[in-house]
């Protein structure tokens, strides 16, 4: 094979075609400015000796070095020569199809050889080759311990100065169908070279015009601290959680290091970020304006020197989504930023608002969940959501909502649906009817359906009336947003108005075809209505055709062309946005307004105070957020906590995570972790396929499943590292899903589980009621008796058959053979958690077992608590402990170990040896009652562990126990001095602090769950302060036959109480007989008394007036 020689005139690589070989092993390396001779235009150095040790750009194990300078590319990896593989470098500005290796090697690469460059090098012999590398193009091969390194003129090759170039390198076995044995950067999947395994590199940031072995800008490193824990800030993920409104803050530290020329002067280091800085949002804004006291969307943040390191930290006290990156000059030249780096990006910093913790969710169809049958009539509508209805079954209201311990409802899209498009109806051969609700034809209207009279305007004020409704309960509301997509015929409706004074009834595609992508090639915007491309931009799922792609701009993730070579683009990771055109930025500024328009809507107009966070709706889940630009989000999120501090964003983003060489940090979830605060990812399909592996395609799929602790386990660890501790929303199905279990109360076992993690749970409608999936699709397990639980019509779902959600449906029968008991049963789960600051909070440890440190394969068992090593006694900490499989075996008994430490001599759960201890199953009818006859001490506790029992029965939810620790030696105390005894305020997650504690939500008058009691009287009343639950205390009044009133009310202990009546109409009260003390107080916890006049003067007529009230104090 031909080989190519380089001349080298006084150790410097002529420009000019060579003329003569040398040996490589007399050649010497320029390595600075003076060796070099200053009448000649300095080139690379090819001799098979590595340029500079500086110019890494990737290592997994193969190596991979570049350099710029001009229009020059230096390329470089291990020499093959005394080694046992053949090595190659590839060098694009695209992707190409997959094809395969010219050289006959296993698999395919997304590389077009016939025309890019490459360079290759066989490693049992000495041949070396550089192919398409253009008439300039030049290489060399060093022996072992050397390099393959070749250069190419970049205009030359590709026609044009490229800003990016994506690099691989490559190493297989030597023979014809050999395996890839090595590459950089990391390894994806299989044996494949795919577009994301192949380098993104910024030109300009891999410069050296001086020759002098550093890149221009430095190669520089950036890292993040919190509390001491330090994290590669490179495309990395900081997340908080605050309370604005109580002050809450955190701290962030970064520090950077330039890695420029040690002889080079670094300066003006400054953070540039926009942390806290949500109220000056605005599109694509030049950082370059950003100084230390300008009034822009970023701010500089000066950076301080020690030993080559700059470091600075900055306060974190204002929800939203940000970013950081650092810029700096060297030798006075720049500005450069570290995310000009090829692979060096932003740092996200989420912060969200500490109630994305408290939720407890309910997804639902408001139009089928009390329809009274499959027609359009039959419908129900929102006021059926929170209405106690009597001309239908009365599945849910705020009541319903308030027992089943639900503070707020998922509604699926509310809006007008568009009529272009839509799919046949199999039972009529008709479109469906009104037709999806994810194709949305106008964003600021409520569909008329959805109101009883059938009007735009009487949807509006029923859906205001509603948000208003459960506002007054404390259930919140979240809505649907399907930005990503519209329908074919959406018009731009009322936001257009308000923002652009456009006509509301224009179709978008006519007066703004530009908002749309363009068919055939998504990184552009449609010229004309008939260029709508249909949605979504992937190709590895289908097409919608009842929906069309809106065009965000032209980002890194976004599937561009439907094409082999762009199939894995939404996995790509530049975090790059190119920059928008004006009519781009005007859709970014329409749907940024679309939370703050229905905000206004319900009762939260801009302006509101903090202090009114619960008034208006509560959130918005984000359809496909995954397929939009982060930056869009981050605008988004950003403009409406402006509005309200506490508004939650949940993106949709079921791909989940990529672990890659182990770092779990890649793929599309972990995109949207970086902005979101609530992730709604793939942990859905953990419980279906591995946990029950339920046959959700049919017969021949499915299996028997791994119901482990380990399992479950790991399955939380990944996504708590993948994500940065995002909050994930913990459903066991959907609207677009199967139930995983056909056994209501396995189910229900399993919710227990997930309920007692970090995250939301989430209750879809009707499986509190013991819906079961489609007996005509999935009666063959045998345990689906009949269709007496199931919808009225179901639809296909890429192979599942789910309920159908596209037209009029009803449930009906699940609502009339519903399970009392079981609805019970999920009240109790979610009233435990929300009254349980612990089940709430982050903190999580797997317990094991006490006998051989391992966990339990049938009881999953976690602890859970505040903050790890404080005391129990100033703290709420309980352990959950629920039988993995009580189908298989409802007889569960072990010892977990209460020994681990978070610190030296710091018991982790806060257990105090010297204290006494007893328990309190909060999951039981009776959730006050101590299980230990005795207490125990925590010496005890942590010598001899914590054994429990699971034999009790599955359908009482005697499979499971959420145990909270109680300190029975702690004295009660009130150190903030407002009336609440610490350990009360303590149990409920309320400040007691001296300096803070007495006033606002924590103090005696506070109201955090918007009910109707205060802190004191719930107190009083023994009532759980942030769970809306005042209905449980009730004076009930009923008049007997003969004249006789009984008055019943509940009592809790170490509580007086004392009835008093009047017969003027309230004016003046008078007691009725002596008052009760529950002091020592046991058995039922009712209390009646019957007015038959004794105590009153005269007994109450049939027709008189008489008024009664209940006093309680404390004894």
């Amino acid at each position: 094979m031909p080989t190519l020689l380089l001349a080298l005139i006084g150790g410097i690589l002529c420009c000019s075609p060579p003329l003569a070989a040398q040996d490589s092993t007399t050649k010497e390396k320029v390595q600075s400015k003076a060796a070099r001779d200053p009448d000649s235009e300095p080139c690379f150095v090819l001799d098979g000796d590595l340029d500079s040790a500086n110019y890494l750009i990737t290592d997994n194990g193969m190596r991979l070095w570049a350099a710029v300078k001009g229009s020059k590319l230096y390329l470089a990896t291990w020499s093959t020569e005394g080694g046992t593989s053949d090595h190659f470098v590839l060098c694009s500005t695209t992707f190409g199809n997959p094809e395969g290796h010219p050289w006959g090697k296993a698999g395919t690469l997304n590389y077009y050889f016939a025309e890019w460059p490459w360079l290759a090098a066989e490693g049992d012999n000495d041949y070396a080759t550089l192919n398409n590398g253009g008439a300039s193009g030049e290489h060399a091969e060093g022996p072992n311990g050397g390099v393959l390194e070749g250069v190419i003129d970049l205009e030359e090759v590709f026609g044009t100065m490229p800003e990016t170039v994506y690099l691989s390198a490559l190493a297989y076995g030597t023979n014809a169908g050999d395996a890839m044995v090595g590459q950089t950067p990391i390894f994806w999947q299989d044996d494949n070279l795919d577009i994301m395994e192949m380098a993104p590199v910024t030109v300009e940031s891999i410069r050296d015009e001086d020759l002098d072995g550093h890149f221009d800008q430095g190669a520089p490193t950036l890292t993040s601290e919190v509390n001491g824990n330090l994290a590669d800030a490179n495309y990395g993920l900081r997340r908080f959680f605050i309370d604005e409104q109580a002050n809450e803050s955190a701290s962030l530290s970064l520090n950077f290091t330039p890695h420029a020329n040690p002889d080079e002067t670094v300066s003006q280091v400054e953070v540039i970020t926009n942390l806290n800085r949500r109220d000056f949002a605005v599109i694509q804004e030049n950082r370059d304006l950003a100084t230390t006291s300008s009034e822009t969307y970023y701010r500089a943040y000066p950076m301080s020197e020690s030993n080559g390191t700059w470091t600075t930290t900055l306060p974190v006290d204002t929800c939203g989504a940000y970013r950081a990156t650092v810029r700096y000059f060297i030798d006075g030249e720049g500005p450069f930023y570290f995310t000009d780096g090829g692979l060096r990006r932003d740092l996200a910093i989420v912060v969200s608002p500490n109630n994305a913790l408290d939720t407890i969710l309910y997804e639902v169809n408001p139009a089928i969940v009390e329809a009274v049958d499959s027609t359009p009539s039959g419908r129900s509508t929102f006021r059926d959501l929170w209405m106690e209805n009597t001309d239908r079954p009365d599945a849910v209201s705020t009541q319903k909502f308030t027992e089943l311990g639900i503070n707020m409802i998922w509604l699926q899209p509310i809006h007008p649906i568009g009529t272009e498009g839509r799919q046949t109806d199999p039972l009529t051969n008709q479109d469906y009817d009104p037709g999806s609700p994810y194709s949305v034809k106008d964003y600021w209207q409520v569909a008329p359906f959805l109101g009883a009279d059938n009007t735009e305007s009487g949807a509006m004020a029923e859906f205001q009336t509603m948000v208003d409704e459960f506002d007054r309960h404390g259930i919140g509301v979240m809505v649907d947003g399907t930005f990503n997509h519209s329908s074919p015929d959406a018009i731009l409706g009322q936001g257009a108005v308000d923002l652009y004074g456009q006509n509301p009834a224009n179709l978008i595609r006519d007066v703004r075809p530009s908002w749309y992508a363009k068919a055939g090639d998504y990184s552009k915007p449609a010229e004309n209505a008939s260029e709508q491309a249909v949605a979504p931009d992937r190709r590895d799922f289908g097409k919608f055709v009842d929906v069309r792609e809106l065009y965000f701009g032209n980002y890194d993730a976004l599937v561009k062309y439907d094409s082999d070579s762009h199939t894995r683009e939404y996995l790509l990771e530049r975090d790059k946005l190119e920059p928008l055109s004006a009519t781009t930025k005007e859709l970014w500024d329409y749907f940024a307004y679309y939370p703050i328009y229905w905000l206004d809507k319900t009762g939260h107009p801009i302006g509101t105070p903090p202090s009114q966070s619960h008034q208006g709706i509560d959130g918005m889940r984000c359809d496909f957020a995954q397929g939009l630009p982060n930056e869009f989000w981050e605008y988004c999120i950003n403009k409406t906590r402006s509005v309200k501090w506490n508004f939650l964003f949940m993106a949709e983003s079921l791909d989940g995570f990529n672990n890659v060489a182990g770092n779990p940090r890649h793929g599309v979830s972990y995109r949207s972790a970086r902005h979101f605060d609530i992730l709604n990812e793939n942990i859905v399909f953990y419980w279906r396929d591995t946990w029950f592996d339920y046959p959700a395609d049919g017969p021949g799929s499915g299996g028997t499943g791994t119901k482990d602790t380990f399992s479950t386990f790991d399955a939380y660890r990944q996504r708590r590292e993948a994500y940065d501790n995002v909050v994930l929303l913990n459903n066991l199905t959907s609207h677009d899903e199967v139930f995983p279990s056909d056994h209501p109360y396995e189910l229900l076992n399993t919710y227990a589980q997930l309920a007692a993690f970090k995250g939301i749970p989430m209750v879809m409608y009707g499986q509190e009621a013991g819906a079961l999936n489609d007996f005509v699709k999935y009666g063959f397990t045998g345990a689906i008796p009949n269709s007496d639980h199931n919808w009225s019509v179901y639809e296909d779902n890429f192979g599942k058959t789910i309920p159908n959600f596209k037209r009029y449906n009803d449930m009906t029968r699940v609502w009339q053979n519903a399970d009392a008991i079981l609805e019970n049963l999920y009240g109790r789960i979610n009233t435990a958690r929300l009254g349980s600051p612990a089940l709430r909070s982050d903190g999580e440890y797997f317990l094991s077992k006490l006998s051989d440190g391992n966990f339990d394969d049938d009881i999953m068992a976690v602890a859970k608590f505040e903050s790890a090593g404080v005391n129990a006694s100033s703290q709420d900490v309980v352990f959950a402990l629920v039988n993995n499989d009580p189908l298989a075996n409802s007889n569960r008994m072990q010892t977990f170990d209460l020994s681990p430490e978070s610190s030296p001599g710091v018991n982790w759960f806060g257990i105090q040896p010297s204290h006494q201890y007893n328990v309190i199953n909060l999951l039981a009818s009776d959730d006050t009652q101590y299980l230990w006859s005795t207490d125990r001490t925590g010496q005890d506790l942590i010598d001899n562990g914590l054994t429990v029992i699971l034999d009790q029965s599955l359908s009482q939810l005697g499979q499971a126990q959420y145990l909270r620790l109680i300190d029975t030696s702690a004295a009660s105390s009130d150190q903030d001095g407002d009336g609440l005894p610490d350990d009360w305020e303590v149990l409920y997650g309320l400040d007691n602090s001296i300096a803070t504690g007495a006033t606002g939500d924590d103090g005696p008058a506070g109201n955090p769950d918007n009910d109707q009691l205060t802190n004191a009287e719930e107190f009083l009343a023994g009532l759980n302060p942030i769970v809306a639950d005042s209905e449980k205390f009730q004076l009930c009044i009923e008049r007997g036959t003969d004249g006789s009133v009984d008055l019943t009310f509940p009592l809790i202990p170490a509580r007086r109480y004392q009835i008093e009546f009047s017969n003027d109409g309230m004016t003046s009260w008078e007691k009725m007989g002596a008052a009760t003390d529950s002091t020592g107080l046991t058995g039922d916890p009712a209390f009646l008394l019957t007015d038959d006049g004794s105590e009153t003067g005269s007994a109450p007529g049939v027709d008189s007036n008489r008024f009664y009230r209940l006093i309680v104090t404390l004894p």
